[in-house]
């Protein structure tokens, strides 16, 4: 593995083949390897600009779902607490008419 992706390297940064081809290389590279093309290769960048973005992506969806679980608890909750609220009222009320 280690070392199909270090020939993937070396054709990327020696700059050989077609654009696509080379696009191609930077998408089959691990994130290791991309960080070392990175600063001499623009597809190497790109390459990895895309996966950071995608990651962002991911954990501001998990995120967002995290919070969403977390306002329907909070809103049971206050149901709960609005329940038990009516119910002291009305023993308040009944004790004070007594």
């Amino acid at each position: 593995m280690h070392n199909g992706q270090d020939e993937k390297l070396n054709r990327l940064l020696g700059e050989s083949g077609s654009l696509a081809e080379r696009a191609q290389l930077a998408s089959e590279l691990d994130e290791d390897r991309l960080r070392i093309a990175a600063p001499h290769s623009r597809y190497a960048k790109e390459e990895l600009e895309c996966r950071r973005t995608e990651r962002a992506t991911q954990a501001v969806t998990r995120l967002g779902d995290k919070i969403t679980g977390l306002m329907e608890t909070i809103h049971r909750a206050s149901q709960g607490i609005q329940e038990k609220t009516d119910k002291l009222l009305d023993l308040y009320d009944r004790i004070s008419k007594s």
